[in-house]
């Protein structure tokens, strides 16, 4: 009984080792913000026939989708070269979304 319970346990995923090619990545995405600020005005399931979003209560995607916002709208704000440390912060931010989209 013990082995069915710890084997149905969720385990906590290990952190993503993000790499530079990653970063350089979430960097050109910020920088192609032009100055705009990332926004989650809502989740759910999209009409394919007219791209509108059905908001639906979708905890885990909701907090992924401010992570990735929070985290690129960092590094909007250090472009061209964001410092070192706002980049390890939005790296947090990033890992904190892989990590709700793994729990969802």
């Amino acid at each position: 009984m013990a082995l069915l319970e710890a084997g149905s346990r969720k385990k906590e995923p290990e952190p993503f080792p993000w790499g530079d090619q990653a970063v350089q990545a979430f960097t050109a995405a910020a920088a192609g913000l032009g100055g705009a600020k990332v926004v989650l005005a809502a989740v759910g399931p999209v009409d394919r026939k007219t791209g509108a979003i059905d908001p639906q209560p979708m905890p885990w995607l909701s907090t992924a989708g401010a992570e990735l916002a929070a985290g690129l709208n960092l590094l909007a704000a250090g472009i061209p070269m964001p410092e070192p440390a706002i980049v390890q912060e939005a790296l947090q931010h990033f890992e904190a979304a892989r990590a709700a989209l793994a729990a969802g």
